[in-house]
């Protein structure tokens, strides 16, 4: 419509680019918006972080050029299953995979895994680790958080 139109033409013209973020579906929506933004809109995105993330799109899409113009970093969670949905559809972005030290690895796929509770509490896990100086297998991707 025209309205929707118009609100993504202001969305961000006041400021020098735009963070979007997202968890699961909402992070395929941030990944989708971004693509649009930048062109159609002419818009400057800073960066993009999704958690829990489904794939938004097929190979075309995924190894779309605009992806290495902006740090896109989509984390994932031990056990999650939503990630490894839609097998069909392809992910993009840089890959970060997190996970608690207090929880035991499991291969058994959960959506109790996928709550955004769960992300939050295996990140600032691992960065209160590196605070504290303990040898972190992500530490490039807890640095950038």
């Amino acid at each position: 419509s025209t309205q929707s139109t118009w609100g993504l033409r202001e969305l961000g013209q006041d400021h020098a680019g735009l963070v979007l973020t997202g968890h699961s579906k909402g992070g395929a929506v941030a990944q989708v918006l971004a693509y649009l933004l930048v062109t159609q809109h002419s818009h400057h995105v800073l960066r993009l972080h999704t958690y829990g993330q489904p794939p938004a799109g097929k190979q075309t899409f995924a190894t779309h050029e605009l992806w290495a113009t902006f740090p896109f970093f989509r984390v994932t969670g031990s056990s999650d299953v939503v990630p490894s949905t839609f097998p069909w559809l392809t992910h993009a972005g840089e890959h970060w995979h997190v996970h608690s030290p207090t929880r035991p690895p499991t291969n058994a796929y959960t959506l109790k895994a996928h709550s955004i509770k769960r992300y939050e509490e295996d990140v600032v896990t691992m960065i209160c680790r590196l605070k504290l100086g303990e040898k972190v297998l992500h530490k490039t991707m807890v640095a950038r958080l």
